[in-house]
């Protein structure tokens, strides 16, 4: 996993800056058949009508205590709308964005192995299998 340009100021203007960064209440989880770039270009989503962006909640629930430089999903896991038409892919990657459409992506990260989602397919990442390195 890797943050993006825009993640890592962020971090290093908060920490070492002083600025205040308001906190994310919502985080969207989104998928691509590119690779991204750190600059959060090249982040390629399927563009058939039911995709989404997964929305998932930034909480102790959802995201348990980070230990040793890493955290992990948790509670449920994170699933994507139900495929009603097959998504352009194969999708490789995925990244967590901070909006529901365009916003800004603060990492990303290659999938386990390419996937294909068909029509009824439903895509999930189980709990656990997110994991979010600062290592």
């Amino acid at each position: 996993m890797s943050f993006t340009d825009y993640m890592e100021n962020a971090l290093l203007d908060h920490i070492f800056g002083g600025q205040s960064t308001p906190a994310v209440g919502t985080l969207y989880l989104a998928l691509s058949s590119t690779t991204p770039s750190d600059d959060g270009t090249n982040f390629t989503e399927p563009s058939e009508a039911s995709y989404a962006r997964a929305a998932i909640l930034a909480n102790n629930t959802n995201f348990p205590a980070a230990v040793a430089g890493s955290i992990k999903n948790g509670g449920a896991s994170i699933s994507f709308p139900k495929a009603l038409e097959s998504w352009t892919g194969p999708l490789t990657h995925f990244g967590i964005f901070n909006a529901m459409t365009n916003g800004d992506l603060l990492a990303y990260g290659a999938l386990t192995s390419s996937q294909s989602v068909v029509v009824g397919n439903v895509f999930t990442i189980p709990v656990d299998e997110l994991v979010i390195n600062l290592t």
